[in-house]
């Protein structure tokens, strides 16, 4: 659902592929039998039941890892317009558009992959041995950056195809922020690499030695603790325990990673992995990570949101209650609600409890235990699936739609501007 324009929705180039308002079935992808999938910013790649990579979206920076034929678009007007709006995605790129595989001969014979991540320029994918595999580029504040450095320290600025990530062995997690990704070994030991300009690597960077962040090293996190899941964030981080304890870094000038600080501080940065106090009353499952703001999942099903207040992309009913306590809620120069800085549960008539959670930029979307979705946050471009172009979904709304009507989903993410779903394939 969402914006499609550049071919992120995996529709192929048809009819109505470029803006759904509400969740569409992809019968290229259902047939293929997914069994693992990344959403980056414009990009996906999705891994089949017969180990093949799948890959569709925007190319421009390689992040598709296959080579693609050239391509012209077709004839418009004279003005430059398309006279036919029926014919909304006929435009499209068919190999950018279409999910295609990645060529088996990009990688050695027998590999076997177990799952795939997706960021805004790059894609990765973990193969069963815990070896990892990655294409794109990265970018910083001055444009494309680069993805590695090779063994003669020539800067490689786009990956085109697949190339093994050096220095990273018993793999069992890959995730991708923006500009930056995060590996978890079998031992709970997270590394890191990318942009660092933000502090989203956790530890300390050198800017004349910054292509040395290229390179997976690892995170400062005390061995003591046990960490089992990670998740990059656009600009920050986290890391979460076997017993729910998390630790976050990263930019934090929304309270993003759930640590709060002080009015008088501004650009507020997380250094290094620092355990998030305000959880610590919960068991936490997993978090959904946006650009301003997070989503908690705890063991329960509940859902805890903290951030950035102002956008609506945290599902909290803004009331007066809320806002007069100076302790949970910033205000911005006008007087407007800003930040909440503690996390707070999104309360849903019914009390719902939840399985799963994908944040994009400003909108996210929700699957409850029993399978039904829930969508919240900025919806310019249809991201929350709610079928209105309503500007912004201010509470959860449930999702509706025949196609998934009779499909107990399990899955979501979310993209730049738009959002996808899943559930168990149909038999």
């Amino acid at each position: 659902m969402g914006e499609g324009s550049a071919g992120e929705l995996g529709l192929g180039a048809n009819k109505g592929a470029c803006n759904v308002k509400r969740p569409r079935l992809n019968q290229l992808l259902e047939k293929q039998g997914v069994v693992d999938l990344a959403v980056g910013g414009m990009h996906c790649i999705a891994l089949t039941r017969n180990n093949e990579l799948l890959t569709w979206g925007v190319n421009d920076n390689k992040a598709l890892g296959r080579l693609l034929p050239e391509w012209s678009s077709r004839e418009v007007d004279a003005d430059g317009s398309d006279s036919d709006e029926d014919d909304e995605g006929l435009d499209l790129n068919p190999y950018e558009s279409a999910p295609t595989a990645i060529p088996a001969d990009s990688f050695p014979a027998g590999t076997v992959f177990t799952q795939v991540a997706a960021g805004d320029s790059a894609s990765y994918a973990v193969t069963d041995e815990g070896l990892v595999y990655g294409w794109g580029t990265y970018r910083n504040d001055q444009g494309i950056w680069g993805f590695t450095v090779d063994s003669t320290g020539n800067l490689i600025k786009e990956q085109k195809t697949p190339v093994q990530i050096a220095n990273l062995k018993n793999i069992v997690q890959v995730s991708c922020g923006d500009n930056h990704t995060l590996a978890l070994d079998n031992k709970g030991v997270v590394f890191a690499w990318g942009s660092g300009q933000q502090d989203q690597l956790g530890r300390r960077i050198v800017a004349r030695h910054a292509t040395k962040n290229l390179a997976p090293a690892p995170v400062p996190i005390p061995r003591k603790a046990k960490i089992s899941q990670i998740v990059a964030g656009p600009n920050h981080s986290f890391a979460i325990e076997k017993d729910g304890t998390v630790w976050s870094w990263g930019l934090n000038n929304f309270a993003q990673t759930g640590i709060p600080y002080p009015e008088d501080k501004d650009n507020d940065i997380i250094t290094a992995p620092t355990k998030v106090a305000a959880l610590a009353d919960h068991t936490i499952s997993t978090i959904g990570v946006g650009s301003n703001h997070s989503v908690a999942l705890t063991s329960e099903g509940d859902l805890l949101a903290f951030g950035r207040l102002e956008n609506w992309a945290l599902g909290i009913k803004v009331t007066d209650t809320l806002t007069s306590n100076s302790e949970l809620v910033r205000k911005n120069e006008a007087g407007k609600p800003k930040i909440l800085l503690h996390p707070m549960k999104v309360d849903i008539p019914g009390d719902v409890k939840f399985a799963a959670i994908g944040c994009g930029p400003d909108h996210n979307l929700a699957i409850s235990r029993d399978g039904k979705a829930w969508g919240w946050g900025f919806n310019a471009n249809f991201q929350v699936g709610v079928g209105r172009d309503d500007d912004e979904v201010k509470v959860p709304e449930q999702l509706v739609s025949k196609w998934i009507a009779e499909t107990k989903l399990d899955w979501a993410g979310c993209g730049g501007q738009f959002s996808m779903v899943a559930g168990p394939v149909k038999k």
